[in-house]
């Protein structure tokens, strides 16, 4: 069946600690409650759990965006570090979006201007 995946830093968590909402625009946090009401499996995908940072600061980060997406979220997310092949799809805002087996970019290309000013 398969999951989908939320960056939480800048996605669906804000500077303030607080969910990310709007009235005037769809968020992530609301396309995640949306899914978790329609019974889907939601992963919050972070690399404040990776695997490359000290045990004790991995669970400390992991029991905490636990205890915001239960506060939040009304239930307890896994908390990943690793896309694995059932991901469905990924929120996040640091990614850029290309279509599937073409690799065409779809959007937020011009992260890469710099690159071809040259």
């Amino acid at each position: 069946m398969g999951y989908w995946a939320v960056d939480f830093d800048g996605t669906i968590c804000g500077n303030n600690d607080l969910p990310i909402t709007s009235d005037e625009f769809l968020t992530p946090f609301a396309i995640v409650t949306a899914l978790l009401n329609e019974g889907c499996e939601v992963r919050i995908l972070t690399a404040r759990v990776s695997s490359n940072l000290p045990t004790e600061e991995i669970n400390k980060e992991r029991l905490y965006i636990e205890a915001w997406t239960q506060k939040y979220l009304g239930e307890t997310l896994i908390v990943t570090s690793e896309k694995t092949y059932d991901m469905i799809a990924l929120i996040d805002d640091r990614a850029v979006a290309c279509e599937h087996h073409t690799g065409r970019l779809l959007g937020g290309h011009s992260v890469f201007n710099w690159l071809f000013q040259k």
